[in-house]
């Protein structure tokens, strides 16, 4: 039986969408025009997000040994390899704007913060926040992400934090509309209708 899954990727031309289903015990990342056309499977993980360029898809693979690391896959041949390798959970990646950098959430040292990382691998920076989902601003000056029951923004170094949205309960991302993070709850984005909390946007 196959469940979708909430994690729904647009890529930044708005032509192709990544989502996730769920076969049994294991996720799959499938892509498919916008219009639900020609589906293909890419990989084995969740939470997939396009590189800037629409050739690669960073997402989150859990292995045999139940270890959650980085991985992407490049759309034009198939081939995949891995960003992070340890022990720590690693997870909820966003690529920035000029495709140099990824965010994502870890809980190296033990609890959940915000890190960044080149996307091609290498070291590490921590943020020194506290969070869940980092999202880039179009620009890549800003990071939205999820802490404490709000959803904040902060400048892409992880200094000057702002709460921007209270009553949020449990850990979610947003997208970014009119330079602004915005959620599911928001009314210019669901239109007063229901939809995924881990929605995503066009590019318009």
């Amino acid at each position: 039986r196959e469940l979708p899954q909430p994690f729904v990727r647009i890529e930044r031309d708005g032509d192709l969408v990544a989502y996730t289903i769920q076969k049994d015990s294991k996720f799959e990342i499938w892509t498919a025009g916008i219009h639900g056309e020609n589906p293909t499977f890419r990989a084995l993980g969740r939470q997939p997000r396009f590189s800037p360029n629409g050739f690669e898809l960073v997402y989150t693979h859990t292995d045999v040994l139940g270890e959650i690391d980085l991985w992407k896959v490049d759309l034009r041949d198939g081939s995949s390899s891995m960003i992070t390798d340890a022990a720590e959970i690693d997870f909820e990646p966003d690529w920035s704007p000029d495709g140099r950098m990824i965010a994502f959430a870890s809980d190296k040292g033990g609890t959940m913060t915000l890190w960044t990382m080149p996307a091609n691998g290498g070291k590490r920076s921590s943020l020194n926040r506290n969070g869940f989902f980092p999202r880039y601003s179009p620009d890549g000056r800003s990071l939205a992400f999820w802490n404490s029951q709000a959803l904040w923004k902060m400048d892409s170094s992880g200094a000057n934090p702002q709460r921007v949205r209270e009553g949020l309960p449990e850990p979610l991302p947003a997208s970014w509309v009119k330079d602004s993070p915005t959620t599911y709850l928001d009314a210019d984005v669901n239109k007063g209708k229901q939809i995924w909390p881990e929605f995503d946007v066009l590019p318009d």
